[in-house]
């Protein structure tokens, strides 16, 4: 699947994270081949999609596990059920345990990143799911 335009979205409860995806992604934003976002919790992201969300567009979404409130998996796991344009769901966690990868591969998670996140792994997997050119 190669969607023409894609909406990336970030959550982590590590506020710091931002700067660095933000960067990460810095000229794909600018040239237009994706918008993005980044959200601290699960609740934040869930009431974006819920108010912004469209048809039209291809999301991505890449979430830590761990975070106050509801954790990654169980937001996934909404957002596979109300939402079907996103079309990419990814984990990012410190905790690999076989838990968490039962879990994410029961929900249909596409890939299970460790912390510390390797950036060029995140962008390159992406990437090659869609295959879509990023820039290095």
């Amino acid at each position: 699947m190669k969607p023409n335009k894609f909406h990336l979205i970030f959550v982590d409860d590590e506020e710091d994270l931002r700067d660095i995806f933000t960067h990460l992604f810095e000229d794909e934003v600018t040239n237009g081949a994706c918008d993005m976002n980044f959200f601290c919790s699960a609740s934040e992201c869930l009431e974006y999609l819920s108010g912004h969300y469209d048809p039209n567009v291809s999301y991505i979404v890449v979430s830590d596990i761990n975070m106050p409130g509801m954790n990654g998996i169980k937001m996934l796991e909404e957002i596979q059920q109300k939402f079907p344009q996103v079309v990419g769901r990814y984990v990012m966690s410190a905790y690999d345990t076989n838990n968490y990868r039962e879990e994410t591969e029961r929900i249909g998670v596409m890939h299970f990143f460790n912390k510390p996140i390797n950036l060029k792994l995140v962008k390159k997997t992406i990437s090659d799911d869609f295959g879509v050119p990023f820039t290095e």
